[in-house]
């Protein structure tokens, strides 16, 4: 026997088989299942006729009404002493007292009733279901068994008609599987290219043969997932790029709390690499205890929560933790997100502008007190004596000045704060600048008799607003020669040093050997109102806003400023700043 005569064979055994053992069951299934289906709809109908029937005349309506509809089902109705009023089988007056009848002494029970018998007229089995309406008697709906038999024989004619749609089916995916049997090699190959993702291979497409359409669809549906997988490559490279270039960070747990993704600022915040063997591990292992809590919480109540925490490692940072639970997902891969940002800087920030608040209001009440303290004096009768009033008068203006002075540098720090000072970039001589400012100093130097030199070798010319460059030269000299003692030196020096990025710069220092800053002091030296020597400071009336005014300007020159000093050793303000200015749109002037 061929090969192509033995799959037939096997192939019609097996379906009339499987079809000899479904139509065995059925058939003892079929009786019960009838039965029950139809008892379930006499229930249905008897339930309707009792909510709507409220007298004879709606009873009858209803009764005609079924009788249409279910022409092979016994309907009757019966009076409370067991009469009968209408039966659509037999003629009412030959039938006798129906009160004794199972079903209606259960529905003047509870309502509803139901039994299989043989009919005491018919000489049939029946299968009977009956309600009581009250006053208006009792109804019963019967079938004969007989009824539901030809039933029976109906769905067997529907079973004998699929068995012949299958055995049709049967030689059409016969004659389609031999046709493709001589193609095999070549489908087998290409369907495991498929499962390697490699949807680039296509079947061959042959004309003649009848499943060539399915041949097209199959390399058409292959184009479709290609086009589909590389848009979804695209999609996940830019969403990759963007969380990984995101300055929050992401975590991303399953539900047994294992890290299933983690970006760089995440990495950077916890100080823990998520790569390699690292991958998939607890996050309890690498974040604090607090930060458990708050997952182990969102992950009970199914809660976002929102929670702020102070941590040492890998940095002294404030951290804000948004804890976000997840829809489940059937494979169970992300069930919350963690985000975490730091906000350090805003809290420095909110701390800066408290200290700013608190210092523009010290600041101020000095003075204004000091003013109003002689005012008073004067008043009350000490402008009669003239040297006390020309002495009064002399403190008053000076706390003036320092009064007005105090209140231009706020203008003017706020103003380079917005950047709304035009910068008036012009081609200037540091050496030239540098004269000019120590010229502005040197009074204030000679009284300390603080030497000013000029260190410079060679002649810089660069870019620069020269007002304000020469306000920072004024600054940080002014600076230098309040906090060196008496006899003490400040030097200037200046070079050209080229920057890693190719860029020439100007790097300016300014040198003393005064009295040096604290360690603790050094990060906040830039800051508004900040003062190392808080008396010397005001004795020689600066307003602590110089070297902050000093820091914005550089910064508008697209230059750095830092300081290095030692407590006791002096200090050394190095200023760098490029020999040419950025353009608007980021060109650089050569």
């Amino acid at each position: 026997m061929s090969s192509k005569l033995r799959f037939r064979f096997i192939g019609l055994i097996g379906i009339m088989l499987l079809m000899v053992i479904y139509g065995a069951w059925l058939k003892d299934q079929d009786s019960n299942r009838l039965m029950v289906n139809t008892q379930s709809q006499m229930i249905d109908l008897l339930r309707s006729l009792k909510s709507v029937a409220t007298t004879n005349l709606q009873v009858k309506q209803w009764l005609e009404n079924i009788t249409k509809h279910h022409p092979v089902w016994r309907i009757t109705w019966i009076n409370k002493d067991g009469g009968v009023k209408f039966d659509n089988a037999i003629d009412p007056g030959l039938l006798d007292n129906h009160l004794t009848r199972p079903e209606i002494v259960d529905a003047l029970k509870s309502e509803y009733g139901t039994s299989i018998r043989e009919s005491n007229s018919l000489h049939q089995q029946f299968l009977y279901t009956a309600v009581s309406l009250g006053s208006e008697g009792i109804v019963r709906l019967s079938i004969s068994k007989i009824e539901l038999t030809s039933e029976e024989q109906d769905f067997r004619a529907q079973l004998l008609a699929v068995l012949v749609v299958l055995l049709l089916i049967y030689f059409l995916l016969e004659k389609i599987a031999f046709q493709w049997t001589n193609r095999m090699p070549n489908t087998i190959r290409t369907i495991r290219e498929w499962t390697n993702f490699n949807f680039l291979t296509r079947l061959d497409v042959i004309p003649t043969e009848p499943v060539a359409p399915l041949v097209v669809a199959l390399n058409q549906m292959a184009s479709s997932v290609h086009e589909q997988m590389r848009m979804r490559s695209v999609q996940f490279a830019r969403l990759q790029t963007i969380v990984e270039s995101m300055q929050t960070g992401i975590v991303l747990l399953d539900e047994q709390t294992k890290i299933v993704l983690m970006n760089d600022a995440s990495e950077q915040f916890l100080g823990f690499s998520y790569k390699g063997a690292n991958a998939k591990r607890f996050i309890v292992e690498v974040v604090p205890y607090e930060v458990v809590q708050w997952i182990d919480a969102a992950m009970l109540h199914r809660k976002t929560g929102e929670h702020e925490l102070h941590v040492y490692y890998p940095e002294d940072r404030i951290l804000f933790f948004r804890v976000i639970p997840l829809p489940m997902l059937p494979d169970g891969e992300a069930a919350l997100m963690l985000l975490i940002q730091d906000i350090t800087p805003l809290r420095r920030l909110e701390r800066m502008r408290s200290e700013f608040v608190a210092n523009v209001s010290h600041e101020l009440k000095t003075p204004i007190a000091a003013i109003r303290g002689f005012a008073e004096t004067l008043l009350s009768g000490a402008k009669d004596d003239p040297e006390i009033s020309s002495s009064f008068l002399t403190i008053i203006m000076e706390e003036s000045e320092r009064l007005n002075r105090l209140i231009n540098g706020i203008l003017e720090l706020s103003r380079l704060e917005s950047k709304r000072v035009p910068m008036q970039y012009t081609r200037i001589s540091l050496v030239e600048t540098v004269q000019a400012s120590m010229n502005v100093v040197r009074n204030e130097a000679d009284l300390k008799k603080i030497a000013l030199i000029d260190a410079i070798q060679e002649s810089i010319y660069f870019e620069a607003d020269e007002d304000r460059i020469r306000q920072v030269m004024i600054n940080l000299l002014s600076n230098a020669v309040h906090y060196t003692l008496d006899s003490g030196k400040v030097t200037v020096q200046a070079s050209i040093q080229q920057q890693a990025d190719g860029l020439n710069t100007v790097n300016i220092s300014v040198t003393d050997n005064g009295i040096g800053i604290h360690h603790d002091d050094l990060p906040r030296i830039f800051e508004r109102f900040y003062r190392v020597d808080k008396a010397r400071s005001r004795s020689s009336g600066g307003t602590g806003l110089g070297l902050s005014i000093v820091k914005h300007i550089i910064e508008l020159h697209h230059g750095t400023i830092h300081v290095e000093s030692r407590q006791g050793k002096g200090s050394r303000f190095v200023v760098i700043l490029p020999l040419v200015q950025l353009q608007e749109k980021g060109d650089v002037l050569r």
